[in-house]
């Protein structure tokens, strides 16, 4: 670190003296000396010795102090490009206290709100790749870019235990389901480029056999559900309003991990192959927690009939839109604070759906899809997901925009809805995602699906054509077959989702 010398120049003053010429501190006491020489007796009385009004000389002090303030009006030095100065006169990449906003480095994610404005908590900074308050760390400790949100469906029905998915570098069983937990496990270790969550289909956790069970079916069936789907996608017209119809159950799914930048630990335990109960936070370094694996301890409920792709995508646009109490929306307590996200209107929320299914949610004995064989449901909601809503300021309305004077600063001139302005049917246009950039992506696993559903719910999710073989093809939706396979596809969606912020 660079430190700017400070010299200090100390004149003698006297009578006619060209004051003009000194530091403004000795300026004004030569001054106040010549004033009290000119008034003489008359300007007031000396005291019994005779002497004259004593006057006090500020002395600078730069002991110890490399920038900021002398406390005479002067300074002990500036600091280098990028550095800030403390109260406590030294030069910091982050300086505990000071501002906490893009033109300030920080730790990222330890920010303390006081007044409204978000500071500094420690004076230091995070790696690079590091997700914060405004993106994602530079290694300096600014942020510099805006770092997306990443919501993983899992599903969990009794088909993912099939033994196709060839072997993953975890050494698990070669299985669908302990694919897909090796590739989270493996999402754990770089987990901090963005904010993450997961979500399966309905499933509670018990400390006793069978410990991962399916609640209303796995999402089918219990609670406020919708499976009188239409046969075809229905057009919006002049009047129609926010949103279409939501299908499946308002239950079907179940959030594990609220999105966050600090979902490592919780992300590793779900991936790591070892059981020990329902807690997902661990010690550091060990194993347990819940575990998406299959093994003869766990999953031992065999749901192989449900597949509720409708009920998880409409749970999680309960979650998003803060319907999902007492869970809260990331956009109103973002990232573990109690703030609104301040970049919610830019940065990417990402839902990933990923299946080895199609839609089914029988309630017969057989494994006949008797109730929902269709996708229709599936598309509907991946439109609202994209026409979403929150109400982020709580006063019980949706306000486009909210008003420039609003008492929360962040707020100010936000949008609280996408609206599908053309009435083609989804918010996906340009300027339609003015409030929350929501897309859904899906991610098929196996041989068995209908190509045809899969890209139409990826189409309806607002998936863009995807480029294989370096051309850019028809397809939307991403096909997999092992842990190898998900683990690209995931570093392919968060490269594509990081925004610069400028």
């Amino acid at each position: 670190m660079q430190f700017r010398g400070v010299v200090l120049a100390l004149f003698s003053v006297g009578c006619g003296a060209r004051t003009e010429l000194l530091a403004p501190e000795a300026r004004a006491f030569a001054d106040a000396r010549s004033d009290v020489a000119s008034r003489g007796d008359a300007g007031s009385a000396p005291d019994e010795a005779g002497a004259e009004p004593s006057l006090t000389m500020c002395t600078p002090s730069c002991v110890g102090r490399a920038c900021g303030s002398d406390r005479c009006g002067g300074s002990c030095g500036a600091c280098a490009a990028g550095l800030f100065c403390g109260e406590d006169g030294q030069c910091s990449a982050c300086p505990a206290g000071q501002p906490c906003n893009r033109g300030t480095a920080c730790e990222t994610g330890v920010i303390e709100c006081a007044g409204g404005v978000q500071r500094c908590a420690r004076a230091s900074f995070a790696p690079a790749g590091t997700a914060c308050l405004g993106g994602t760390c530079d290694g300096r400790g600014a942020c510099s870019a805006i770092a997306p949100s990443f919501l993983l469906i899992v599903d969990s029905s009794g088909s993912m235990r099939n033994a196709d998915a060839g072997a993953n570098e975890c050494g698990f069983e070669p299985r669908r389901i302990n694919s897909v937990a090796c590739g989270v496990h493996r999402l754990a270790r770089r987990a901090q480029d963005a904010l993450w969550g997961m979500q399966t289909f309905g499933l509670a956790c018990g400390e006793q056999p069978p410990f991962l069970r399916g609640t209303g079916n796995f999402g089918c069936g219990s609670s406020s559900c919708r499976y009188n789907f239409p046969q075809f996608s229905p057009m919006r017209s002049a009047g129609d309003g926010y949103p279409f119809d939501f299908y499946g159950c308002e239950d079907g799914g179940a959030l594990w991990i609220p999105l966050s930048s600090r979902a490592q630990d919780s992300l590793r335990a779900w991936g790591d192959g070892v059981f020990s109960g329902c807690a997902a936070d661990v010690a550091l370094g060990a194993l347990g927690g819940p575990d998406l694996v299959y093994s003869t301890r766990v999953w031992q409920e065999t749901p192989s009939r449900f597949t509720p792709l409708a009920g998880s995508l409409r749970y999680a646009a309960r979650y998003l839109s803060d319907e999902a109490r007492p869970t809260r929306s990331p956009y109103l307590r973002f990232d573990g604070t109690t703030d609104v996200d301040p970049l919610g209107h830019r940065r990417w929320m990402n839902v990933i759906l990923l299946t080895d299914g199609e839609e089914c949610c029988s309630v017969a004995a057989s494994d006949r899809c008797d109730v929902s064989a269709t996708s229709i449901g599936a598309e509907l909601n991946a439109r609202n997901l994209g026409c979403l809503r929150v109400d982020l300021d709580q006063n019980g309305r949706i306000d486009d925009p909210l008003p420039m004077n609003h008492s929360n600063v962040a707020l100010r001139g936000r949008y609280e809805s996408n609206i599908d302005t053309n009435r083609d049917g989804d918010c996906y246009d340009p300027g339609e995602q003015r409030a929350f950039r929501v897309r859904v992506f899906v991610m098929a696993f196996g041989s068995s699906l209908r190509e045809s559903s899969i890209e139409a719910i990826a189409l309806a999710g607002g998936s863009p054509q995807r480029r294989v073989g370096g051309v850019l093809s028809a397809q939307r939706a991403y096909y997999i077959r092992g842990a190898s396979d998900f683990a690209r596809t995931i570093d392919e969606l968060v490269s594509s989702s990081v925004l610069a912020d400028p």
